[in-house]
């Protein structure tokens, strides 16, 4: 029937509208609570990070060099994150980075030494040549022509020096600060690995020996 009738329903026009209005209704509340979360997330590993920078630098002032890993900060006791975070840590002695990732939100974040604040992305590391030219043998001299046979474990000295297990050559090498290699000591059977204390003294792991020598 025609004329004032009042009209029931809705046509496919606004309903079309209706349903399109919802949509971007749910999707701006889904942005906003994104945005919600992942403020959150920064927020809680802006503070671990920064907690963990200070008893890192507690450390080094102990030890007088950043620990080697998290399980051996904070004395001894270990570095403690919340479970939705995974935590990538290189120390370089002197030096360490400390990368975080939020496991839910993907967010992740960056604190290296002398950084006032976590910086977002990740630990960068360069790869260089310290020593040696790639091939075999044994020559001593500036650091880019010396040459070395299967060199195994490094350890840096008190003065900055490198020393390296020479193990091939059965010697113990030295990389001084200024990119000299020398032979600091010989004798040995297939030395692998190096360690040093803090009165710096050298002990050697001589595979081919089967023993443990101290260099004082």
């Amino acid at each position: 029937m025609m004329g004032g009738g009042v009209r029931s329903g809705f046509t496919i026009a606004e309903l079309l509208v209706v349903i399109v209005v919802i949509g971007i209704l749910a999707t701006l509340g889904v942005v906003a609570y994104n945005g919600i979360q992942g403020r959150t997330a920064e927020a809680s590993m802006v503070t671990e990070l920064t907690g963990a920078a200070k008893l890192l630098d507690s450390d080094r002032v102990v030890l007088g060099y950043y620990p080697s890993s998290v399980a051996a900060a904070n004395d001894g006791a270990g570095l403690t994150f919340g479970t939705d975070k995974t935590v990538e840590y290189l120390s370089f002695g002197s030096n360490y980075c400390l990368q975080m990732t939020h496991t839910s939100s993907g967010k992740r974040l960056y604190l290296k030494n002398g950084q006032q604040e976590p910086i977002e992305g990740g630990c960068q590391v360069n790869v260089s040549n310290v020593a040696g030219s790639g091939a075999r043998g044994y020559v001593d001299g500036p650091a880019a022509t010396a040459l070395f046979n299967e060199p195994q474990g490094v350890v840096s000295g008190l003065d900055g020096s490198i020393y390296v297990a020479d193990a091939r050559n059965n010697r113990i090498r030295k990389i001084s600060p200024e990119g000299q290699v020398s032979t600091f000591a010989s004798g040995f059977t297939i030395p692998t690995a190096l360690a040093i204390d803090a009165a710096g003294t050298l002990y050697v792991g001589e595979g081919g020996g089967h023993r443990v020598r101290k260099i004082t």
